[in-house]
């Protein structure tokens, strides 16, 4: 996705994404994100929109908000694994 001066920036806090990716791994997430999902999960009014942007940016989520390969595959890596894939999608 491109950035545009009519989309949110992607500036969301570490900790959303961070949050975000371990519900995944111990709860399971809803099947689509969006700004609800995200205040059910705890996400603030204020970062649910740069928090989805981040989301779409960092190919966890589809435009539409639906769960990607990429989290896909972070969610279901074994313990042992989940470091390297880690590793491998932010290079």
């Amino acid at each position: 996705m491109a950035l545009t001066h009519d989309t949110p920036a992607p500036y969301a806090p570490t900790s959303a994404i961070v949050s975000l990716l371990e519900r995944s791994r111990a709860k399971g997430l809803p099947p689509t994100i969006d700004k609800d999902a995200l205040l059910r999960m705890g996400i603030t009014e204020s970062l649910a929109p740069r928090t989805l942007q981040a989301l779409n940016i960092l190919d966890l989520i589809t435009e539409d908000g639906t769960h990607t390969e990429t989290l896909k595959r972070l969610r279901v890596a074994p313990e042992s694994e989940y470091k390297s894939r880690m590793a491998e999608w932010l290079n």
